[in-house]
């Protein structure tokens, strides 16, 4: 079984009346379907143009690196606070004091104050952790979509340039065509078929 070439698929999906052979031939609709679907693609990369998204930064990669680090500053501050650790810090440098529930520095009023700075702290934390990784889906969100519209602009130059070459081919083809109805025409006159 002799399948349909390329040109002539290209020839039926620009609206040549279809071969008889594609009512038999399973790989020839398929190819055709194929060709369809590349297509529509490039008529609709034609009609919307994709814009591209802002490059991923240096600063987004190196964000990535610390993914995990506000949890962990949260979980630390939870179980430093919890543990009694205090940490201060004036003029002459920092201290650090740790304080049992039951020691001088665990008093009621005192220890609603610390659990509460724990609490904003762990609130800030876990903010600035969400920022952190909503920058890094929306980075992965923009390289992904340029990714896909570069592949999109070479698919559709691609198919540009197949069917400027169909294009030629088929100008040549019908110039060949004319050329010799042309010939067959002049022979039939001087034959004395034609007036």
């Amino acid at each position: 079984m002799k399948h349909l070439d390329e040109a002539q698929l290209i020839d039926i999906a620009f609206g040549a009346p279809p071969d008889a052979h594609l009512d038999t031939c399973d790989s020839c609709r398929e190819r055709l379907a194929t060709l369809h679907v590349g297509l529509h693609a490039v008529k609709q990369v034609k009609r919307d143009p994709v814009p591209l998204g802002p490059p991923v930064t240096a600063r987004a990669i190196r964000m990535r690196r610390w993914r995990f680090a506000g949890w962990a500053a949260a979980a630390a501050l939870v179980i430093a606070s919890l543990s009694g650790l205090q940490v201060s810090l004036s003029a002459e440098g920092f201290s650090v004091k740790f304080a049992t529930w039951g020691g001088e520095s665990s008093s009621d009023e005192a220890l609603q104050i610390r659990l509460q700075e724990t609490e904003n702290q762990i609130v800030k934390a876990l903010e600035l952790h969400a920022q952190v990784l909503q920058m890094q889906v929306d980075d992965r969100f923009n390289a992904i979509y340029a990714e896909n519209a570069q592949q999109l602009k070479e698919l559709s130059r691609q198919m540009e340039n197949n069917l400027q070459s169909v294009d030629y081919q088929n100008g040549v083809m019908i110039a060949s065509l004319r050329d010799d109805m042309h010939s067959f025409i002049e022979a039939e006159r001087l034959k004395g078929k034609l007036p």
